[in-house]
């Protein structure tokens, strides 16, 4: 395994959610080059910038640690079980969303979407809630992130679908 990845590994095999959540967040933002900008564009994560590799390394050690409830794979399973594709689709993403805990109590206009202080760092939230990257840490809302970015990385043909 790479040096660059060991830090992620200690605080996934120590079960320090967050902290292993925050950094995926800068091993996406260190490996693509975008330390600076602190968020991530649809060619961030394209599989020049960010190679197969490095994807499924820190795919496979959320998916190690956390008996394979977390994971960009899970987050894909999850995704495509919504029936979403690389086109977003607000209804889907709410769906989406509502399956791994990023939403609550309502869909579409009343949708409540959880805050950094709600994520519930532990294993024994839903599948596929971790990591939050997207939505904390000013990744979020109706944006680029949500509705370009976070699609291309997570259907990339290189990353795999959990069962």
């Amino acid at each position: 395994m790479e040096n660059i990845f060991i830090r992620l590994e200690d605080l996934l095999r120590a079960q320090k959610w967050k902290k292993a959540d925050l950094e995926t967040q800068q091993l996406l933002l260190t490996i693509t080059g975008r330390e600076k900008e602190k968020w991530l564009r649809e060619v961030d994560v394209d599989d020049y910038e960010l190679s197969p590799e490095n994807l499924n390394t820190i795919d496979d050690l959320w998916l190690n640690y956390s008996n394979g409830r977390f994971g960009f794979s899970v987050q894909k399973r999850i995704y495509l079980e919504a029936k979403c594709n690389h086109k977003w689709n607000c209804s889907r993403w709410f769906k989406y969303c509502y399956k791994v805990g990023w939403l609550y109590d309502g869909l579409l206009l009343k949708a409540n979407w959880i805050t950094e202080e709600k994520i519930k760092y532990d294993i024994s939230a839903p599948e596929g809630h971790l990591p939050w990257i997207w939505l904390n840490r000013n990744f979020w809302h109706a944006n680029e992130q949500t509705t370009v970015t976070y699609p291309a990385l997570i259907m990339r043909e290189d990353l795999k679908v959990t069962r």
